[in-house]
């Protein structure tokens, strides 16, 4: 797989470096947020109760934004970040009313995937 132009390693870096440093204030600081819709407030608060899943999901941003820092590893940390963005996607659209947050998340992720699609073949053409 050939490197990338300049254009798109950049979009990259700018892509991993908001969820890294969105990752690692939530890891640093605790986190009381609550959301205009009372259904988003609720969701969100169950999953801050776990005590595990809010943590868990920050260590993974922060992982997805590393893998994509690098050519090599981007395409992985797309598939790490794909299931999270797919949530965050619905959370934004359904519960909370910002669809347009969601669905720039969305796209941007997708953008990358398109761009790395030749990676993603062997996923599907297994012999």
């Amino acid at each position: 797989m050939k490197k990338p132009g300049w254009g798109l390693a950049v979009a990259r870096w700018i892509f991993a470096a908001c969820f890294a440093v969105v990752a690692a204030l939530r890891l640093t600081f605790t986190e009381t947020a609550h959301w205009a819709n009372p259904t988003a407030d609720a969701f969100y608060s169950a999953l801050r109760d776990t005590h595990f899943l809010n943590p868990l999901l920050d260590v993974a941003l922060l992982v997805g934004s590393l893998l994509l820092v690098f050519h090599r590893t981007a395409p992985l940390g797309i598939i790490v970040f794909a299931p999270m963005f797919l949530v965050f996607f619905g959370f934004h659209v359904f519960l909370n009313g910002t669809w347009l947050v969601g669905t720039v998340e969305l796209a941007s992720l997708l953008g990358l995937a398109w761009a790395y699609r030749r990676a993603f073949v062997p996923l599907w053409n297994y012999q």
